[in-house]
Formats: structure tokens, sequence, C-alpha cells
């Protein structure tokens, strides 16, 4: 017979070799689970959102789903620069190396110049906006607002295994 087991604590002293030893061990688990983390087991799932965002009736709800739409539609167009960059690479990469020197000069002028530098603007552009976003969501939930030792208690979930 072959029982294979997976734990996220430690299980007992023995390791069950027979169907009664495994329905030990399962009965063994709760007090097992109670001396790990303080009694809380270890965390298996781990969720973290503000509690108003459960109530649908709060405006909160409604902002969050716009905010995910937006926040959707800027990471496409984030990952638009960086696919477009790595392209205009690539693309650089196939260039000849004995090109006649006026198609190399234009070449070698045309692409770091304009290309590569308005593709970096744009990509430090996006930077600057999606740090001003995120503080500007920060501020809204007031989490700014409180003071460090407090911002543990804001009413954020989190879903662990317990066995108190």
């Amino acid at each position: 017979m072959d029982i294979n087991y997976y734990a996220t604590v430690p299980l007992g002293n023995e390791i069950p070799r027979t169907l009664d030893g495994l329905v030990q061990l399962v009965q063994d688990f709760p007090e097992q689970a109670k001396a790990v983390n303080e009694g809380y087991g270890v965390p298996l799932i781990m969720e973290v959102f503000s509690l108003e965002a459960l109530d649908k009736n709060i405006r909160t709800y409604w902002q969050t789903l716009a905010l995910q739409d937006q926040m959707v539609i800027l990471d496409e167009q984030f990952s638009d620069i960086r696919n477009t960059k790595q392209r205009l690479a690539d693309w650089l990469q196939t260039m000849p190396p004995n090109l006649p020197k006026e198609q190399n000069d234009k070449v070698s002028i045309l692409i770091p110049l304009f290309f590569l530098s308005r593709i970096r603007s744009v990509q430090r552009e996006s930077i600057v906006i999606v740090k001003k976003f995120e503080l500007e969501i920060l501020t809204y939930v007031h989490v700014l607002d409180h003071p460090e030792s407090e911002k543990h208690n804001l009413g954020i979930m989190s879903v662990c295994l317990s066995t108190r």
C-alpha cells in the first residue's frame, strides 16, 4: 500500500503505514495546526481587499469596477509600448552589417534619435501616470492618512486555515 499525504504543518512523529495510521493523522491534524502560527495555522489562500468593496450599495464598489477597467486598458497600452520597443530592437538586429553608407547613416541617426527616444519618452510618461494613479488610490482609501502602527487595522480581509 502506498500512502501519500501533504500538509502545511508538521504532522506527528511517525509516518502512517496503515489506513488506521492515516485516520489517526487526520484526526490529530487540528492539534498540529494549533501549534503553528499562534494557533492560526498556515495561510492557504490570501486575498487582500477593502471590506467596503463587498457592499454593492457603496459608491466605492462601483468606483473599484471602473478602476479595474482603466487598469486593464493601461496595462494593455504599457504592453504595447514594451512590445514596440522590443520589435524595434529585434528589427535593428536583422539589419545587414554592410549597408551602403547613405542608408546606414539614415538608420543610425533616425532610429536612436527619433523612434527609440520617443518610445522611451512615452514609457517614462506612462510610469509617472501609473505612480500618480497608485498614490491617488492609496489617498482615496485613506491609507496614507493613518499612522504606520494603524495601517494593519483598516478593514483588510484575509483567508487562512484556522483551528480556533
